[in-house]
């Protein structure tokens, strides 16, 4: 192999040190490489104050101090070359063609800090190389930026029909334990008249042969007919106590069942919106993405998430259909769907496994272009919706 086909080929010179990397790559070298807690790590290990600092102030501080040599540029060459000695060891000599294929691969499943790191510090890449792995990763930024404010707007929502719901339990709650007092009461009132009704017993027994004893035979019949009323009435608030306590698990189960979906959403708008303060900075501009009236079928994922798919799909201008990934009742149906599709989304993370492969075999031969996603959540098929708009077919 010619050296100069290759990347960090063992006979050139060494890997470029960080503070000698083109420039452009500086920003995202900082921010995809390295988390947040990892830039605060570097910082207090090099003894710098992070007093008053926000994450983006981080972000800027460090990005400025690989600019040239010093301690502090040293420590961030050393840390990214530990972090990534295996990428450096698996891609650092293979040719340049293959390297742009692995970088590749890598934005397609969200991988690309090792890749970037490779690129950045090659003494071997040219510069129409550097310049597609710089234009990849400032689109990349773009892409995720625009995806976390759509998901603020979902939390939003979410947010609005948890209070509903916290709402509809408290005056659930409410009632039950206004319930709960009146069947108190209730049975108080029964204990009484039962010792009552033993007294004048007891009482009858001792004058049954006086005179008195027709009248007071009267009087516990009408105690008797009382307190079967009495317990008519405790037997009815018994059952509305037990309906109520039935829909208080009903809605409780409704909320936490609510709320494992915010926290789903929370976590990866926390993630994006991470990536999107340290990235976003250098363009305030974003390309429009349009997937042109496509009828796109998505198969499996999280059904309570179904209608966020569907906005996410209508915002971009696309017609939205929904399998839930079950073939239980036969495979016709999902056969149809996919005959109505222009393309096909299956997550595989939540799906059944006979699914994905009658997805992959319908669209072979059908010849519908399909994506087998590794994750069902918003963020990622709103990345791969983004392919779609961007480009004809679509692969595993």
């Amino acid at each position: 192999m010619h050296p100069s086909n290759s990347i960090d080929n063992p006979h050139t010179q060494k890997r470029k040190p960080i503070w000698e990397i083109d420039w452009r790559l500086h920003c995202p070298l900082v921010g995809i490489c390295l988390s947040v807690s990892e830039q605060r790590k570097i910082l207090t290990k090099a003894r710098v104050s992070l007093y008053g600092l926000s994450e983006f102030g981080i972000h800027a501080l460090l990005v400025q101090s690989i600019e040239a040599e010093s301690s502090l540029s040293r420590r961030v060459q050393r840390y990214l070359n530990n972090k990534y000695r295996r990428q450096v060891a698996d891609f650092g000599t293979c040719p340049e063609a293959e390297f742009l294929s692995l970088w590749q691969e890598g934005l397609k499943n969200g991988k690309v800090g090792g890749v970037l790191w490779v690129a950045a510090t090659s003494p071997n890449l040219s510069e129409q190389a550097t310049s597609k792995v710089f234009a990849d990763v400032h689109m990349l930024m773009h892409r995720q930026g625009k995806l976390v404010r759509q998901e603020l707007q979902q939390v939003k929502r979410l947010h609005v029909e948890n209070q509903k719901l916290a709402g509809k339990l408290r005056e659930a709650r409410k009632r039950g334990h206004d319930t709960a007092q009146a069947l108190h009461t209730s049975e108080k009132v029964r204990a009484e008249l039962e010792q009552a009704a033993r007294a004048l017993r007891e009482e009858n027994e001792a004058l049954k042969h006086d005179n008195q004893s027709q009248q007071l035979q009267k009087e516990i019949e009408a105690l008797r007919t009382q307190l079967g009323k009495t317990e008519y009435q405790l037997q009815t608030r018994v059952a509305a106590v037990k309906r109520l306590k039935g829909e208080n698990e009903r809605l409780a189960a409704e909320l936490a069942s609510q709320v494992e979906v915010n926290q789903f959403m929370r976590a990866e708008i926390e993630r994006m919106l991470q990536e999107m303060l340290r990235d976003e900075a250098k363009c305030e501009t974003c390309p429009y993405r349009d997937l042109c009236a496509r009828r796109v079928l998505l198969v499996g994922g999280i059904i309570k998430l179904r209608s966020f798919y569907r906005e996410v799909v209508e915002k971009m201008g696309g017609e939205f259909k929904y399998h839930n990934g079950y073939t239980g009742g036969g495979e016709r149906d999902l056969e149809k769907l996919i005959g109505w599709a222009d393309v096909v989304l299956c997550p595989v993370d939540v799906n059944s496994h006979r699914a994905s492969l009658r997805v992959k075999e319908t669209c072979k031969q059908l010849g519908k272009p399909y994506y087998m996603l590794p994750s069902s959540g918003v963020s990622s098929i709103s990345r791969a919706l983004a392919d779609v708009a961007g480009q004809q077919g679509c692969t595993d």
